[in-house]
């Protein structure tokens, strides 16, 4: 817009004191018409600027910027969206928990869980981190998760 301003001070005036707005300034405008805001552009020309030479630029960046305000929609609605997924996951992670005591038994050793490591599985089954082999299968049911949605 600082280059628009500039562009249209050079112009000079006629001799009735009007701004002359110049064939490079309309050339600028429609150019980088994608990149203008209307908005930016109204007040810095003189009231008897033709509209029929505007009319190009006006299209283009109108349209550019209605453009712009639905994608923009449309990402914050993605957002949400992704929000309200993340949220529901959660909540289904929030709902399947486990209380680990000091007095809970391992699956596969049968001694007290305590206050050492362990492992929880999808299933619900908790044995100490000594007693699993792989993550993916449960020691004491022998299911395999990478199989199975439980």
């Amino acid at each position: 817009c600082k280059l628009i301003q500039i562009y249209i001070e050079l112009g000079g005036k006629d001799n009735k004191g009007n701004i002359i707005i110049t064939d490079s300034v309309y050339r600028l405008l429609n150019t980088y018409a994608t990149d203008i805001p209307v908005s930016q552009i109204l007040h810095l020309l003189p009231d008897n600027t033709p509209l029929e030479k505007l009319q190009n630029f006006f299209e283009i960046s109108i349209a550019s910027q209605v453009n712009n305000n639905r994608m923009n929609l449309i990402t914050k609605n993605i957002y949400k969206c992704e929000n309200l997924q993340l949220k529901a996951e959660l909540e289904i992670l929030k709902a399947n928990y486990s209380i680990i005591t000091r007095d809970r038994i391992c699956k596969v050793c049968q001694k007290t869980i305590g206050d050492k490591v362990f492992v929880r599985f999808p299933n619900g089954t908790v044995v100490h981190f000594r007693c699993f082999k792989d993550k993916h299968i449960c020691p004491v049911t022998n299911i395999n998760f990478l199989v199975t949605n439980v």
